[in-house]
This record gives C-alpha cells, sequence and structure tokens, in this order.
C-alpha cells in the first residue's frame, strides 16, 4: 500500500486515500520516512471533518421524494374507487 501510494505521490501534486486505522502504522514507518512527504502530517490524517449538513439533507429529500409520490399515487388510486 505505501509502494503504490509513493508511486502516485510521485505523478501528482497530492494524493488522498482513505484506509483504516490499523494501517496507520505502516504509513508513518514507510511514508514518512521519505524525504518527497515531508509535509505529509499524521495529525491531518486523523482529522475527522465536520459534518456536511447540506448532503444530509439531500439525501433526505431524495429518499423523501420517492415515498411521497408513491402516497400520492395511492391516495389517487383510493379516492377513484370510492368516487
Amino acid at each position: 500500500m505505501a509502494k503504490g501510494t509513493l508511486s502516485e505521490a510521485k505523478k501528482s501534486k497530492s494524493v488522498v486515500a482513505v484506509v483504516g486505522n490499523a494501517h496507520l502504522e505502516g504509513i508513518k514507518k514507510h511514508l514518512l520516512h521519505k524525504e518527497q512527504l515531508n509535509d505529509l502530517s499524521v495529525d491531518d490524517l486523523l482529522t475527522i471533518p465536520p459534518p456536511n449538513h447540506n448532503a444530509n439533507i439531500l439525501i433526505t429529500s431524495i429518499m423523501l421524494v420517492p415515498s411521497g409520490v408513491a402516497m400520492a399515487l395511492v391516495g389517487m388510486a383510493i379516492w377513484k374507487r370510492f368516487k
């Protein structure tokens, strides 16, 4: 994993990798000792960004719209039946 990340870092200005906590020691061991990656901060890797409330609103809306449409269709079908 460290070899692949280092290879990508040589090609790009930045590299973003999502890894499990168990890999952190290996990343520190293999990557932090490379001269090219002196500005890499493990503290930055451990920082969890704040939640994005706009994304939560969007996801909730996407989930609720089909439910609303389904309820409207059922309501119209019931209305037609008893009309």
